[in-house]
């Protein structure tokens, strides 16, 4: 008879929104051979599939997950539609959770992220709840919105608070959403842990070890994201056409969802591009420079990519890409929307070869010594165990 402990069942919901799937993925494999966790991981749209053709499930789909268009209710919130996108989704975690419950009795739940567990608050008052969070809604509203429309994400500060006090403990991205959690929402510090997403290192050779293009090879900008317009690709296309668009030694990859940009034979479109894929691997592999001009972000992961894969990173300072991204050391965090300005930037570090070099070594140390997975995901263990700990404690008193 083994004397080993038993292990803590980890219950996950994951959702599949755009870098959060990344971060799914990661955690997933993090603990695949877990000896102290058996970490269960499901994605919080899984009965959706079977579900979302009936009637009732597809007017709920139009009621919250479909934008209006007219720009002017969008640019003040008047659609709400952060709120009915999370009810939308919190609708096809709880249909996903609840058959999960009735035949599992996990020592600790997880939640990522706080936007799909608004319909799940009687289950986080039954089981100990950790709830992961790239950023809150008070962060996303002061960025999308003018001062006077900030009143529309009343509501869902309201659910995210009841959320984040509810959880047995509250972890985070950064230490600029964690400040959040804490401030706009009164959680005890003591219960708020900022640990930042890992990065599978063994996925990306060390610079000093990979083979790169030549110098006498076109120079590659890489821009990565989903969203094309929020994450600032229109600014980078400005920039590229007004330094580089006559320019044969520099070419411009675009890895996104969708995008529409000028018909230009050094600007290329890679859609649908799947992480840790092939493709994915190549352009990170073929690039020079990474340039992200968000708008409009929580934490990329694509920072900490790009990082790894030992590239200078050029940004803006939205979010907490001046937790990840050192100006100066790393790369370049740039304030303002010039086209002008990004364009001198990205050349100071393309004409350079010693700078780009000197960016990238720098990044990829910073990575190994702050974002590597297996490190950042034992501190996340942690926290799954000591919430796991409480519930006993709980029974016990």
């Amino acid at each position: 008879m083994s004397d080993s402990p038993a292990k803590t069942h980890v219950l996950s919901l994951q959702t599949t929104l755009l870098g959060n799937k990344t971060y799914g993925e990661l955690l997933r494999r993090a603990f695949a051979d877990s000896p102290t966790l058996e970490f269960e991981a499901h994605w919080s749209d899984e009965s959706r599939e079977a579900h979302a053709h009936k009637p009732f499930e597809r007017q709920l789909d139009r009621i919250f997950l479909k934008m209006i268009e007219n720009p002017a209710i969008r640019t003040r919130n008047l659609d709400f539609f952060p709120l009915r996108y999370e009810l939308g989704t919190s609708y096809w975690a709880r249909r996903t959770l609840a058959p999960l419950l009735r035949t599992r009795r996990p020592d600790v739940l997880h939640v990522h992220t706080q936007a799909i567990a608004l319909l799940s608050l009687d289950v986080m008052a039954r089981i100990p709840t950790v709830v992961s969070a790239d950023g809150t809604s008070v962060q996303m509203a002061a960025q999308q919105l003018a001062p006077p429309w900030r009143w529309t994400f009343g509501a869902s500060h309201a659910f995210e608070r009841a959320i984040f006090r509810r959880a047995a403990a509250v972890t985070t991205f950064s230490q600029w959403a964690a400040d959040s959690v804490v401030a706009d929402h009164g959680v005890e510090p003591s219960r708020v842990h900022a640990i930042p997403p890992g990065i599978d290192l063994s996925l990306f050779p060390a610079p000093d070890v990979r083979a790169r293009p030549s110098e006498d090879a076109p120079k590659r900008i890489l821009f990565m994201g989903g969203e094309f317009e929020r994450k600032g690709g229109p600014r980078l296309v400005d920039a590229f056409l007004h330094r580089f668009g006559n320019d044969d030694r520099v070419e411009l990859h675009i890895a996104t969802k969708a995008a529409r940009v000028p018909h230009h034979p050094r600007i290329f479109v890679h859609l649908g591009v799947e992480a840790y894929g092939d493709a994915w691997h190549a352009l990170y592999r073929d690039a020079s420079i990474f340039v992200l001009p968000t708008k409009r972000d929580q934490s990329p992961i694509a920072f900490l990519e790009a990082m790894a894969a030992g590239l200078p990173v050029i940004t803006t300072p939205v979010g907490s890409a001046a937790e990840i991204v050192r100006d100066g050391e790393t790369g370049f965090v740039i304030a303002g929307d010039d086209p002008a300005i990004l364009a001198e930037r990205i050349a100071t570090v393309l004409d350079d070869p010693e700078l780009r070099a000197r960016f990238g070594a720098a990044g990829r140390a910073r990575v190994e010594r702050e974002y590597e997975e297996k490190k950042n995901a034992a501190r996340f263990e942690r926290v799954l165990r000591d919430a796991a700990a409480s519930r006993g404690a709980r029974r016990d008193g």
